[in-house]
């Protein structure tokens, strides 16, 4: 009896474990992609003329990549003429190239048709309160739920708050425990515990300025959706691939803190790898993508740039 102990029991341990293994396995790397082939990023390329480049990319740090993440369907965009209505606006505005704009006694809303993103400014004279942070920011998130940003405000992060004191017609920012007449917060976006960026790779979606007094004094925000109403699995490519086309000089450069010089070769050292979602350039989808950050080594400290490149996660290779 003892010796068929001895045998069952490790059969039972082995089979456990590979059950185990075999749901591990396959239902990590299932995907749906039920949406097919994703349209072609845009990404903006801030950087001006032919850039060689050498990149860098044994030293880069990164938090684990799944194998497989999803990529979501965009809901509706916010509507431009409700957004008026719901703000009070009266009358017709004046169309200035490619800016809109509507004007009222002391508040102006201006729309830029090309970036889809709006900026509301109420220029009265703000009314000071004892609204505290987190009040002032449960404020900006049901204004924006009021506006027609919808669910998605949900997922949104506070990434900065700052407050400040208004002295005559400027405003000055005070420390913290100081009186403050208003606050401005910065907003960005998570799918999934991932960050969204638009297309040149900034966090910071929307902005809005709230007096202590809780009246919404501006607001700079998308109109293109926030929305995320279907999502689909697709195989991302694994990271070491993408290492050696950003080696190989591939990917969009999409932001930087200076000028990247045009007449020699630039070297690049990437210390930080990340997977995040592109909000706009992205279709009617929020895709992941790969973010490099890293700098420029120049010939002196003076000419080091900081450099954030993008390269397209998604593995077409099982696309239908």
């Amino acid at each position: 009896m003892k010796n068929v102990y001895k045998f069952i029991i490790p059969t039972i341990f082995l089979t456990t474990v590979l059950v185990v293994s075999y749901f591990v396995f396959f239902n990590s790397s299932k995907t749906e992609e039920k949406f097919g082939k994703l349209p072609d990023l845009q990404l903006n390329s801030v950087v001006v003329g032919s850039v060689k480049t050498e990149n860098l990319v044994d030293k880069i740090y990164s938090p684990k990549i799944p194998a497989i993440a999803n990529v979501y369907k965009k809901g509706v965009p916010i509507n431009f003429e409700t957004i008026i209505q719901k703000l009070n606006f009266n009358g017709k505005g004046k169309k200035l190239g490619i800016v809109e704009k509507w004007t009222e006694k002391n508040r102006f809303i201006k729309y830029n048709t090309v970036t889809k993103k709006f900026t509301f400014v109420d220029q009265n004279p703000v009314n000071s309160g004892k609204l505290d942070q987190n009040q002032v920011i449960d404020k900006a998130l049901t204004a924006l739920k009021e506006l027609g940003f919808g669910k998605n405000t949900n997922n949104l992060y506070v990434i900065d708050t700052r407050e400040y004191a208004l002295v005559g017609t400027h405003a000055e920012e005070v420390n913290y425990g100081e009186k403050a007449d208003v606050f401005s917060i910065t907003f960005g976006l998570k799918l999934n515990s991932f960050e969204v960026v638009g297309k040149n790779g900034d966090k910071n979606l929307i902005e809005m300025w709230i007096s202590t007094g809780g009246r919404v004094v501006k607001i700079e925000a998308p109109t293109t959706p926030i929305d995320a109403i279907d999502s689909s699995t697709y195989a991302i490519t694994p990271l070491d691939q993408v290492k050696k086309q950003l080696e190989n000089g591939e990917g969009v450069i999409v932001d930087t803190d200076g000028s990247l010089r045009t007449d020699e070769t630039v070297k690049i050292k990437y210390t930080r790898a990340s997977l995040v979602y592109v909000h706009d350039g992205a279709g009617n989808y929020f895709q992941p993508v790969y973010l490099f950050e890293g700098f420029s080594i120049g010939r002196d400290a003076s000419s080091v740039v900081k450099v954030v490149t993008m390269i397209p996660a998604i593995d077409y290779t099982g696309s239908k």
